[in-house]
């Protein structure tokens, strides 16, 4: 019989396992837990984490090798700016526009 760590989430009396107190963690058998669990009385007290799988390779593997995946070219560099007064005396951008 597998048995889990739980924590109480509410007060409460079971004939199974006794009483339970909020926060109280203890260890009870799977079927009770699971039943306890649906009513909300109690949470898993270190719940499992998922675990992130890796895609599946779209290429085969060459001589047990992956072959790697063949990207666009860079962009290039916007182009250097520069400034110039207006007729306002004020400083304004000449050349790529700003994103």
């Amino acid at each position: 019989m597998e048995m889990i760590e739980v924590i109480g989430l509410a007060h409460f009396e079971d004939t199974r396992i006794g009483a339970m107190f909020r926060k109280q963690r203890l260890k009870i058998p799977m079927d009770v837990a699971e039943h306890l669990m649906s009513m909300g009385l109690v949470a898993h007290a270190n719940p499992m984490m998922a675990v992130a799988q890796r895609n599946p390779l779209t290429d085969p593997l060459h001589d047990g090798v992956e072959q790697l995946s063949q990207s666009s070219p860079a962009d290039q560099a916007l182009p250097k700016r520069t400034r110039r007064s207006s007729r306002r005396n004020s400083e304004q951008m000449v050349g790529a526009s700003l994103l």
